[in-house]
Order: C-alpha cells, then sequence, then structure tokens
C-alpha cells in the first residue's frame, strides 16, 4: 500500500502534455514555503477548512478516538486522530478532508487510467510527485514499472534527498525527472530546509552521468532564501556544469497559507509578495547565456 495525499488528472505543469499528477506523502525535507505541507508526515491527518464549517457538531459526535473538538471552536488533536475518515463522510458542508489515503498500484492506476485518451493525444502521461516519492520506495518503483509496461509516459518529480541506491532503481524505469535544486549552499539548504546538499549532490551527479537529457531543473525562486543573483547564478552554474540543459524557474507563491490554516498552524515563512515573470527574467536570460533552455514556470 503506497499513501497518497492527492491525485491531480489534467495537469499541465508537471511534465510533458497533459498528465496525471499522484501525489505521495512523506518528505525528508522541510521547507517553511511549502505547498503541500500535507504532505509532512508530521502535519497530522485531517484538513478543516474554516469557512465552511457551521459547527454543527457530527463530526465530533461520530469520532471514535474522541479527537474533535468544538469548544471554543474546531480543533483536533492531531496525535489522537487516526485517520479514519468518518468525521469527512458525516460532514454534509465538505469542511473537513483526510490528509491522505492508503492506495494499492491498481487503485493508483484505475485512476490514472481514465485519461489516457489524453495522455496519448498530447504526449502526457503519469508524473509521480511529493512530499518526495522515494520516500515509499516499494509503491514508487511498482507504480513506475506498471505505468510503463502499460505504455505510459513516466515522471518523477524529487529533491534529491535520500539514498542513491533508490535512484539508480528508478532511472531505467523513469522517462523524466524533474528535479528541484533549491540552493548550492549547504549551511543555508540545511539550517531552513533540513536537506544535505552532499546526498543531493551526489544524486544529481548519478543523473548527469547516466541520462542528464531525461532531467528538468527546477528551481524554485523564493524571497529570502535564494531569489538574490548569488544564490541563483550559483545553482544554475552548477546545473550547467553538470551537463544539464533545462531548467524551470518556479516563482514564490503563497498559496500554501491556506493549507497550513487547515491544518491548524501558522504559516511559517515570513509571507511577501508572490513574485511575477518579470522578477525572474534576469535569471532566465543567465540561464540561457550558460547553454541552459531556461523557462519561467513549468
Amino acid at each position: 500500500m503506497t499513501e497518497v495525499f492527492h491525485i491531480e488528472r489534467f495537469a499541465t505543469h508537471d511534465g510533458p502534455g497533459i498528465r496525471t499528477t499522484v501525489f505521495f506523502r512523506g518528505c525528508g525535507m522541510h521547507c517553511p514555503w511549502c505547498a503541500n505541507p500535507e504532505s509532512w508526515q508530521s502535519s497530522g491527518r485531517l484538513l478543516h477548512r474554516r469557512q465552511r464549517c457551521t459547527g454543527c457538531g457530527r463530526c465530533a459526535d461520530v469520532c471514535p478516538a474522541h479527537a474533535i473538538r468544538l469548544d471554543p471552536e474546531w480543533s483536533c488533536d492531531q496525535a489522537a486522530c487516526t485517520g479514519c475518515g468518518r468525521c469527512a463522510e458525516e460532514c454534509t458542508h465538505d469542511a473537513i478532508e483526510p490528509v491522505s489515503r492508503n492506495m494499492t498500484t491498481e487503485e493508483i492506476l484505475h485512476e490514472v487510467l481514465k485519461d489516457r485518451d489524453y495522455y496519448e493525444e498530447s504526449h502526457g502521461g503519469l508524473t509521480v510527485s511529493g512530499g518526495e516519492p522515494f520516500l515509499q520506495p516499494e509503491g514508487l518503483m511498482d507504480l513506475l514499472s506498471r505505468a510503463s509496461c502499460l505504455g505510459l509516459h513516466t515522471a518523477v518529480e524529487t529533491a534529491g534527498f535520500y539514498d542513491s541506491a533508490l535512484l539508480q532503481q528508478a532511472i531505467p524505469l523513469a522517462g523524466l525527472f524533474l528535479f528541484d535544486l533549491k540552493h548550492t549552499d549547504p549551511d543555508a539548504l540545511r539550517r531552513v530546509t533540513g536537506g544535505e546538499s552532499s546526498v543531493i549532490a551526489a544524486n544529481l551527479r548519478i543523473l548527469a552521468g547516466t541520462c542528464p537529457e531525461r532531467v528538468i531543473i527546477r528551481i524554485p525562486v523564493i524571497p529570502g532564501f535564494n531569489q538574490d543573483a548569488e544564490a541563483m547564478h550559483a545553482i544554475l552554474r552548477m546545473a550547467a556544469d553538470l551537463g544539464f540543459r533545462r531548467a524551470d524557474l518556479l516563482p514564490y507563491h503563497v498559496l500554501a497559507a491556506a493549507k497550513w490554516d487547515a491544518l491548524g498552524g501558522a504559516y511559517p515563512w515570513p509571507q511577501r509578495q508572490p513574485l511575477h515573470d518579470s522578477d525572474l527574467e534576469e535569471f532566465r536570460r543567465f540561464g540561457n547565456a550558460l547553454g541552459i533552455e531556461t523557462a519561467i514556470g513549468g
């Protein structure tokens, strides 16, 4: 069984063509601007959207763990919650949503194959994302293998923070790797995200030595972290030096703030104005000058 927190159909920014993106739960990094904080194992089991809640109390009545309280306002003891989903089933206003569900490979593929005609027409396929999909390696390898046998184009979005042996297993199975590269400074990366540059760099070198043509470097551009020219130029130089020839610059946005609220917590990154394409244009030109086909968005 694989723990999945979302399946997005008709995705157009996770690889070529029209795709279905399957989001695996679990991540070894904790980027405070993360757009999918529900992917963190420590983020709880329920999303609660306060604006939809009427305070009727039916969710608390059916909770077998007695984890939900309504005094003075709705709250959930996420540690006590078992994730059974009965509260969400009982809620008539869709205010509650389980963070994830356990799915077999067959169940995942059943959802993915609903749009097979669109993949064939647009040269799209299946993308596995997260979280970090390599933290559920058995589910990842099984899904990639079986999707490939069905003739689907497969892509994996990864941040590279895991044992290199897992990446070696996936290289023959994935048609494309979308590799998030956030910083080249080990101290900054560790302090802010919890990631280790040495591990990430080792996995980048493996891809550079085996299949650089099947890699797109993805760089989230974050104010207060890596938006300065020194950091961005270093990331792009690293990609160019390793022989990668495609990169996407992903502008910072604040869409995650609503999810943090739904999880019962405060958005942990000092919120700034979203970035626009014009804010990244200088970096796009710099990447292109290095011989990298650099795009904004992706």
